[in-house]
């Protein structure tokens, strides 16, 4: 017969498969452990106010349990919606058409006491990625499959560096693979563990490198609203860093290509002069 540890620990590993939900998750956990010291089974005696049926002096942990199933079966189905595949996630996030982001970035830094933030704009086009940051200082980023150069106009430095592979930036590796569709669902799957969780408000992609050692990020995180794209970036890092974007539609298509265009052509010549 299992023990009371090996029974939570299936029950927990039933709930994480059957409870993608984030919000369902959280509530039914919360419902669960709220309502655990009233489960009553069975009839009361008259003369000793006590529970005649055996099964009432079950432990806590297995109260709990036996509600998360009578969830499942009863209230669950209630709250479940339309589920998306990880292929359907994976699809639309890779760029299709150019687009125009306002993005704000957060750094929590292990040595420093207070988070480090800068904002400005974000385009992903099919050849190339561009990063302009307008505070704390003015600065230009761009990233192509081959190349990342970084242009910073007030003190007329630009730096090149080549790729060795595709989109491979330190830190940001993994969202660009997702973005450009440098791997698969099987390639990724060989590089890292992947999680989806959704509900009807959010969907969050969680990948984890299977290779720890190889990698400075223990979590990469794309959250966004059902049937759109990401509007939230976050990398956690294994020194306990960590680093946040949250990212605002402006424009896509050729407008978006035109104030892309644009930017670049200007940090270009900034630079020249």
């Amino acid at each position: 017969m299992p023990s009371n540890s090996q029974i939570e620990s299936n029950c927990a590993a039933a709930i994480e498969k059957k409870t993608p939900s984030l919000t369902l998750r959280n509530t039914l956990i919360f419902w669960a452990k709220t309502h655990a010291n009233t489960l009553i089974i069975g009839s009361t005696s008259m003369s000793t106010g006590h529970s005649t049926h055996p099964l009432t002096s079950m432990p806590m942990p297995l109260r709990i349990n036996l509600l998360i199933s009578l969830w499942f079966a009863f209230l669950a189905p209630a709250f479940a919606g339309e589920q998306e595949s990880i292929e359907d996630i994976l699809k639309r996030i890779q760029v299709q058409e150019t687009l125009q982001l306002e993005y704000q970035e957060t750094r929590h830094m292990e040595l420093l006491s207070r988070p480090r933030q800068s904002n400005g704009q974000m385009f992903l086009s099919a050849e190339q990625m561009v990063i302009a940051q307008h505070s704390p200082k003015q600065q230009t980023t761009v990233i192509s499959k081959n190349k990342v150069v970084h242009i910073d106009p007030a003190r007329n430095i630009r730096r090149d560096r080549k790729l060795k592979k595709p989109f491979a930036i330190p830190g940001m590796g993994p969202f660009l693979q997702l973005f450009y569709g440098q791997s698969n669902l099987a390639e990724l799957e060989h590089q890292f563990n992947i999680k989806l969780l959704q509900d009807s408000a959010l969907w969050q992609l969680n990948l984890s490198p299977k290779i720890t050692a190889m990698s400075r990020i223990r979590t990469a995180k794309l959250s966004g609203n059902p049937g759109e794209g990401p509007n939230q970036l976050v990398l956690e890092f294994a020194d306990g860093d960590q680093t946040e974007w949250k990212l605002s539609p402006l424009a896509r298509g050729p407008d978006a290509r035109k104030a892309m265009d644009r930017i670049v052509a200007q940090t270009h010549r900034q630079t020249s002069q």
